[in-house]
């Protein structure tokens, strides 16, 4: 997803009014959104269009789609609150160490938020989390990481790359 600098700002910003009413309910074209998006975020033209593209994506719109200006703030705002901004940042062994994920079954999300009590925790833990724990003194014998959450857990592996500012 795409990422700007700012990110609790950007958050708030989703949600300001001139956002979330314009168009008074009713669908707004990409230009429009991007436009309101390049003015409450301070972003400027390319990234509010880059932006606003990537989320009307993503909730199945084309550019060319209309999308209710409501919709867009809220799957903006989701798409955004559990990001990890600190993910890569330091020695690759403390990134390393950071990188499990939470991830939740249930749905489809439309229109309303899912009750808690429909929702099942499942969890992704990087393989070679067990070298990690060695690394830092925090090793024994190999865990059963099954036993720590009950719906599901994921073994992964990550490619990390670092792109330029």
């Amino acid at each position: 997803m795409f990422q700007t600098s700012g990110h609790l700002g950007q958050l708030r910003a989703l949600r300001d009014p001139r956002l979330v009413e314009a168009g008074g309910g009713k669908p707004l074209s990409h230009k429009s959104l991007s436009t309101i998006v390049s003015e409450i975020c301070s972003l400027n033209s390319q990234e509010a269009e880059a932006f606003t593209e990537q989320v009307m994506k993503c909730c199945g719109h084309t550019r060319s789609d209309m999308m209710p200006a409501k919709e867009f703030s809220r799957a903006a705002i989701s798409f955004n609150c559990g990001v990890f901004r600190e993910l890569g940042v330091g020695d690759p062994l403390t990134a390393a160490s950071k990188a499990g994920v939470k991830f939740f079954e249930g749905g489809p999300f439309k229109g309303s938020q899912l009750s808690k009590a429909s929702l099942r925790e499942n969890m992704m833990v990087p393989s070679g989390i067990g070298e990690v724990m060695n690394a830092v003194g925090a090793g024994g014998p190999q865990v059963d990481w099954s036993l720590h959450w009950p719906y599901g857990v994921f073994m992964c592996e990550y490619e990390f790359n670092e792109e330029p500012l």
